[in-house]
């Protein structure tokens, strides 16, 4: 920034970067990855630093999911902004498998699957998975408008075929087999005043 650097210089500082193992064609149009140099010019010596371009402001994509524009809420559904910084510390990439233990309204489950991943969830209250009405899947016809539960939210934001299925059960009596399942789990845990703690039996049997 405020400063330019003739062909010969630029080009040498490219090949500087050539011991990186980058892979795949260079496209200068439409590429999937995009890679700057950014100079620090006012350190004593130039500061050079190599940085992947990750993507453009995520700011209309937050106020899309804001709460305060969603169908349906919980007492305590995530900051749309917040969730999205979770996906992007979960890795969520394009066809990974989501899971979210604690699916509430499915707050942590929206940005990854708007970030092309299949998501699922579960939860011990399945009152807020099922809100007023229950549909049988994702793109079910009986999902309408309203106080419909986490479905409502599925269906206002067009991720029913990234939506795999919302399920009911205690988290310390899951389904899931032993082994690697799901390349990330993105939950908000329960606590506080707000959610407080629930069983779905009162014995160990």
């Amino acid at each position: 920034f405020g400063k330019t650097l003739d062909d010969r210089v630029q080009l040498d500082m490219i090949n500087s970067f050539q011991y990186i193992p980058l892979r795949g064609p260079v496209r200068l149009r439409d590429a999937d990855v995009t890679f700057s140099i950014l100079i620090d010019w006012t350190a004593h010596e130039p500061l050079f630093m190599f940085a992947r371009h990750i993507g453009p402001s995520q700011r209309a994509i937050i106020d899309t999911f804001d709460l305060k524009k969603r169908e349906y809420l919980g007492t305590t559904s995530m900051d749309a902004e917040l969730s999205f910084v979770m996906a992007n510390v979960g890795r969520v990439r394009p066809g990974d498998l989501v899971y979210d233990p604690f699916v509430g309204t499915g707050s942590c489950l929206f940005p990854a699957a708007h970030f092309g991943a299949y998501v699922l969830g579960s939860d011990i209250d399945g009152r807020q998975i099922r809100g007023r009405h229950s549909p049988l899947h994702p793109g079910s016809e009986s999902v309408v408008s309203g106080n419909s539960g986490l479905y409502s939210n599925v269906a206002q934001y067009g991720l029913g075929n990234r939506v795999l299925a919302g399920l009911v059960n205690d988290i310390c009596q899951h389904p899931w087999r032993d082994g690697v399942l799901f390349d990330a789990i993105i939950c908000d845990p329960p606590y506080g005043v707000r959610a407080g703690a629930k069983r779905i039996a009162k014995t160990k049997d």
